[in-house]
């Protein structure tokens, strides 16, 4: 078994794949974190303890939507794609904080931030 020369493996930390990676990680972290933090919120604004599930499960909907998307653009250009979704995840995250203090706008929050946070997962 022969290895390769520490040169081509530090020539790969340098690569587009590897920095998207080192982008994607902590967006993941990110959404996962907060889909801990989902049902509290929803709850929080008045949303019946019933309904959260069927919330959810559109959240849950929209993240596959959002995961296609960003594969797409990823294939049209990693740097584009992940500076695009980044920041429409962040947008999200904002206008889903100043709406989400009722439960209509916790309930129209949650679906475009389903969207935006999964999609950047694709790269």
């Amino acid at each position: 078994m022969t290895r390769a020369p520490l040169s081509i493996a530090t020539g790969a930390m340098r690569t587009p794949v590897l920095i998207a990676f080192m982008l994607t990680a902590p967006a993941g972290l990110g959404a996962m974190t907060l889909l801990a933090f989902a049902v509290p919120f929803l709850t929080s604004t008045g949303v019946d303890d019933r309904a959260v599930a069927l919330l959810l499960l559109i959240h849950g909907a929209t993240c596959p939507a959002g995961n296609i998307i960003d594969g797409r653009l990823a294939d049209r250009g990693l740097g584009r794609a992940l500076a695009l979704t980044t920041s429409t995840a962040a947008l999200a995250l904002v206008v889903a904080g100043l709406i989400g203090g009722s439960s209509v706008g916790a309930v129209a929050g949650l679906a475009p931030v389903g969207l935006a946070c999964f999609s950047t997962f694709a790269p």
